[in-house]
């Protein structure tokens, strides 16, 4: 009767649950992406805003008063999309994150799941990734790259990833940072982090996307190759800035 489509900013990325879309008499498109497609009946989105959940609070906080339960997991959202709120933040965004706080919810659980305890996966894709360390741009950027046969047999996801090109960027002198894996053989994920440039720009130019701050893309070819294409763009908009 009704579907809701939440941080997904085109019909494609919904795979299986697209034919439920497609079916449904009444379609509602919750996002936060400045390139999100209006696929819906009803798009209620917002560039501005640092995550959907971001959005999801002012949509419902009029309707009904907030538990704790609903609160924890707004919250959730947004220190998950946010990185904690270091990729996008505003006033408004911790005007909303003040009033969560209000309800109880175990903020410092939800900051420590999320985005601090790891798996001994992420710690063997961690070692992998150091072991391939490099420096471009005289330090300006930081990128690794694992290979499809060292990942094998770990059984790593995209988000056992995650971390690893967070730390990449924090090391001194280091205003961005890439981590290339290997989805499959031929298959290269790239996932991009910077402090102040739009990474997101340079995301969309190979078809990718995501924030100004985090962003990533997927390329078909031989992880060199996608890495050092996707480096030159890097040092480009580097030097450009």
């Amino acid at each position: 009767d009704l579907f809701f489509c939440l941080d997904c900013g085109a019909p494609e990325r919904l795979g299986a649950a697209l034919a439920v879309h497609q079916r449904a008499p009444v379609t509602i498109c919750v996002d936060h992406h400045d390139a999100a497609l209006p696929f819906c009946q009803i798009n209620a989105v917002d560039p501005d805003a640092s995550s959907t959940s971001e959005l999801v609070y002012l949509l419902i906080q009029p309707l009904a008063p907030l538990d704790k339960d609903v609160g924890t997991a707004i919250y959730a959202g947004i220190i998950c999309d946010t990185g904690g709120f270091r990729h996008a933040a505003s006033a408004r965004t911790m005007r909303i994150a003040s009033e969560l706080l209000a309800l109880g919810i175990p903020y410092t659980e939800i900051y420590n799941t999320l985005l601090k305890r790891h798996t001994l996966t992420e710690a063997l894709v961690f070692r992998a990734a150091l072991e391939n360390l490099a420096l471009a741009s005289d330090g300006r950027i930081a990128h690794s790259r694992i290979n499809a046969e060292a990942l094998s047999g770990m059984n790593a996801s995209g988000q056992d990833m995650d971390g690893v090109v967070e730390y990449l960027l924090n090391i001194q002198g280091t205003e961005a940072a890439a981590l290339f894996y290997e989805k499959a053989p031929g298959e290269v994920k790239a996932s991009l982090r910077s402090k102040e440039l739009d990474i997101g720009a340079v995301a969309r130019r190979f078809g990718g996307g995501g924030h100004k701050k985090a962003a990533g893309c997927t390329l078909t070819g031989e992880i060199k190759d996608i890495s050092e294409k996707v480096l030159k763009a890097l040092e480009s908009a580097l030097h450009a800035k």
